[in-house]
């Protein structure tokens, strides 16, 4: 945004709920050593999906690791901190799509019906195959 004027960090701060900010904080002062480990998590990430898709052509799960929440009004909706007994990241953790954004395989979240109210989806995941052009 900074390209087209915009200085979203600066002159718009505030606009942004404040776990939101602890994040993009955090990520500015990430390490060499911290990318790597990113990046060996991330092959891990895709390793696993890969091995799935080995033996099966799709794979299918649900699109939140829990019920959907309503939107917080001031923009910082935020899900539940358990899930299953185990404690998850509340701006994230219960949303798992977020694992083929960072492994880059195809998927797409498809609406599958409501439930008490709430829009809930499917999660499909491809194979991600690699062509050199």
């Amino acid at each position: 945004m900074k390209a087209f004027g915009i200085d979203l960090m600066g002159q718009h701060r505030d606009d942004f709920p404040p776990a939101y900010l602890e994040r993009i904080d955090a990520f500015r002062t990430l390490s060499a050593m911290d990318l790597a480990r990113d990046q060996a998590i991330r092959t891990e990430v895709y390793d696993a999906i890969q091995g799935v898709l080995a033996t099966h052509e799709i794979l299918v799960r649900p699109t939140l690791a829990a019920m959907p929440v309503d939107n917080a009004a001031n923009g910082d909706t935020q899900g539940p901190t358990l899930v299953e007994g185990v404690e998850v990241d509340p701006l994230i953790g219960w949303c798992p799509t977020h694992l083929t954004n960072f492994s880059g395989h195809p998927s797409a979240s498809v609406p599958a019906g409501l439930s008490n109210g709430l829009p809930v989806g499917m999660h499909l995941i491809g194979l991600k195959i690699w062509r050199v052009i």
